[in-house]
């Protein structure tokens, strides 16, 4: 067992992802995760938010280190964005549901992550700029929904349903093969 280093939790996983974690540290990483579920209140859980914020803007003196795989680290399958139409955002939902605290897409989102599988194996997290390319939509639905059933000590955590509904894995995985020039019509300015 191990406890991990706080101080850049909130740049490292963002806030939806802590509020999360830390009301059912379970939930996302179901027979996986030690720490204790403490029942704190929804205050309480801004609380530690907002020290863990504070705390991650102290200047440390270069602590904590970066982390030592980081410049070694390259992007999986793919090393640029996709190419979108002017104007397009990402979604507020890839944030809300927390995908942006692993993966980037469309510049957003946290590059060149890499977590621990339930093995202790180093696993690189990858973009969500071209998964069109690498997964068919039925391949998503699936993953997004029991990465744990597809590959089982993945560090992707199980989101479906405690984070995100069905419905909700559907509007992430249409963005997613949106972002396929081919899936668009020519004249279309965003992503189906």
């Amino acid at each position: 067992y191990y406890a991990p280093e706080l101080t850049k939790s909130v740049e490292r996983r963002g806030k939806a992802f802590l509020r999360i974690f830390l009301k059912d540290p379970q939930v996302l990483y179901p027979g996986q995760r030690k720490m204790v579920k403490y029942d704190f209140t929804a205050e309480q859980i801004e609380d530690v938010i907002a020290f863990l914020d504070w705390c991650g803007k102290v200047d440390l003196n270069g602590f904590p280190a970066p982390p030592p795989l980081g410049k070694t680290v390259v992007p999986v399958a793919v090393q640029q964005r996709a190419v979108v139409p002017a104007g397009v955002e990402v979604p507020a939902l890839f944030a809300e549901k927390t995908c942006l605290a692993c993966h980037s897409l469309l510049g957003k989102g946290t590059p060149n992550v890499m977590l621990p599988s339930t093995t202790g194996e180093l696993v690189a997290v990858p973009s969500l700029d071209e998964v069109y390319l690498r997964k068919t939509r039925e391949e998503l639905v699936t993953w997004i929904t029991d990465p744990q059933k597809i590959k089982p000590g993945t560090p992707m955590p199980t989101l479906v349903p405690a984070v995100v509904s069905p419905a909700e894995v559907r509007q992430i995985v249409d963005f997613l093969m949106g972002l396929n020039p081919a899936a668009r019509p020519a004249n279309s300015p965003k992503p189906n």
